[in-house]
């Protein structure tokens, strides 16, 4: 019994002492291959996120479009020099969502000799005079029109300062959006596209076409008194709201896509001076009410039903009981491209050699920095205190964080490898235990064995041989007298 003990104890500390000595043999081995494995996983991944970037993209955009009726502002804002078009089409890349630029919108329809506003867009960049908020939230809404008026935009280098966010807040709350729509509509009547996807937008806030929205316009300014009657054609107000200094962005450089000269400044100043108005006149405290107000409404009200009714006249006096209740563009995030503004002068001084820009030299990005700090960071507080606003440090190149990106890759992988190697610390230190268990019970078996033999079991061995000897006695003497009897016999 204690031999087939002993046997099984043997063969099984052979195994369990093979096995750890081919643990304690391979830890390099079993390092080199979870190493192994973190690179494959790794490159796996890699290949996948390239492969599905484009669909998981195309996905998201589908999904923003189809959850929001209307769609929803980021601006992106930062110095001059921060970034925010190099940034922007990473995310557009990424994300597939529509970049728009306030600058690239002014300089296209400057560009663009059918335009309604081509001529004081040009006069405004000639005198110096800052371009009318108006029109530059026109443009802005008619670039999104042409994108679809879904889902999320990107809104660039908007808004400037306080006078751009009063603005944006007048034309495109729930009440006044479709009436600004259907002036794009009327003011564009040449852009078939354009018109088409404002009937569109129009239908889906629950009128009929934009004629009942012009019509339903036309009648609420007949109600009105004569001193509150709704403003002039687009080129007498645009000109209007400029010589009373009614709050732009874009300056007179902005057509090169600068943040504003001092000149352009001036001449804003001026002009709201003479009209008693003031860009201080614009009160902060207002202006996120309001903002708080429309993110309260985004978030509780629904995605907005359209439906139209047979007769204009119908529809515009359900309409017009309604608007009240109906969502606008709601500004849903600022992001803030935070730089420092050594690196920024050194970014746009560096591109200005490269440009031509007559705006990218060290006395011009002075001022540019200066009206920024005077004008947009207080915005930026505006959406901070509302928690729409995000800060990203815009101080690395894009070569930079995609490096720092790839380190923190690596660092996850060491991470990730350096806790599978403690795992398998872990199970030899198992096996070690079990080993020093199995050897310990062997050594316990030995010793049972080399122990002498209790007393009594002593007792029944000696009882044991003496009846053996006994027994060989008798035979003997058996033996003996059968062959004394019969000697002539023979005895097996």
């Amino acid at each position: 019994m204690f031999a087939g003990v002993r046997n099984t104890a043997k063969n099984t500390a052979t195994k369990t002492a093979a096995a750890a000595a081919a643990a304690a043999r391979g830890p390099t081995a079993a390092a080199a291959a979870a190493r192994g494995r973190i690179a494959a996983a790794a490159a796996a991944a890699a290949r996948t996120r390239e492969a599905g970037a484009a669909a998981a993209a195309r996905s998201r955009a589908v999904s923003f479009r189809a959850t929001m009726s209307l769609p929803q502002a980021i601006f992106v804002l930062g110095g001059p020099g921060a970034g925010k078009g190099t940034q922007c089409s990473l995310i557009t890349k990424e994300f597939n969502i529509p970049h728009i630029s306030a600058g690239d919108c002014l300089r296209e329809e400057q560009a663009n000799p059918e335009s309604p506003y081509c001529e004081l867009i040009e006069e405004c960049i000639r005198e110096g005079r800052i371009v009318p908020v108006k029109i530059t939230l026109t443009l802005l809404l008619r670039k999104m029109l042409l994108l679809g008026f879904r889902g999320f935009f990107l809104i660039d280098g908007f808004p400037r300062n306080a006078d751009n966010l009063a603005g944006w807040l007048a034309m495109t709350n729930g009440a006044a959006l479709p009436y600004e729509l259907a002036r794009i509509a009327r003011d564009y009547s040449f852009e078939k596209s354009l018109v088409e996807r404002c009937e569109e937008v129009i239908r889906r806030l629950g009128f009929s076409s934009v004629a009942a929205v012009l019509q339903q316009q036309q009648q609420q300014q007949q109600q009105q008194p004569a001193a509150d009657a709704a403003p002039a054609p687009p080129a007498a107000t645009a000109a209007g709201d400029a010589a009373a200094g009614g709050a732009a962005a874009d300056t007179a450089d902005a057509a090169a896509g600068g943040a504003g000269t001092t000149t352009a400044a001036a001449a804003a100043a001026a002009a709201a001076a003479a009209a008693g108005s003031t860009e201080e006149g614009v009160s902060l405290s207002l202006l996120q009410q309001q903002l708080e107000q429309q993110a309260t409404a985004t978030a509780s009200t629904s995605s907005s039903s359209s439906s139209s009714s047979s007769s204009s006249s119908g529809n515009s006096s359900s309409s017009s009981s309604s608007s009240s209740g109906r969502k606008g563009i709601a500004a849903r995030l600022l992001l803030f491209l935070d730089c420092e503004e050594e690196e920024m002068l050194r970014r746009v001084v560096e591109r200005g050699r490269k440009s031509g820009r007559s705006d990218d030299n060290v006395f011009a990005l002075q001022k540019r920095f200066r009206v920024f700090a005077e004008n947009t960071l207080p915005i930026c507080n505006l959406f901070k205190t509302i928690n729409a606003f995000k800060q990203v440090n815009a101080n690395k190149s894009i070569e930079e964080q995609q490096q720092q990106q790839q380190q923190q890759q690596l660092l996850q992988q060491l991470q990730q490898l350096l806790q599978q190697l403690q795992q398998l610390l872990q199970q030899l230190q198992q096996l070690l235990q079990q080993l020093q268990q199995l050897l310990q019970q062997l050594q316990q078996l030995l010793q049972h064995e080399q122990q002498p033999m209790p007393q009594q079991q002593q007792q029944q061995q000696k009882q044991h041989g003496l009846q053996q000897e006994q027994k060989r006695q008798l035979c003997v003497l058996m033996f003996l007298l059968c062959y004394s009897s019969n000697p002539t016999k023979h005895y097996c």
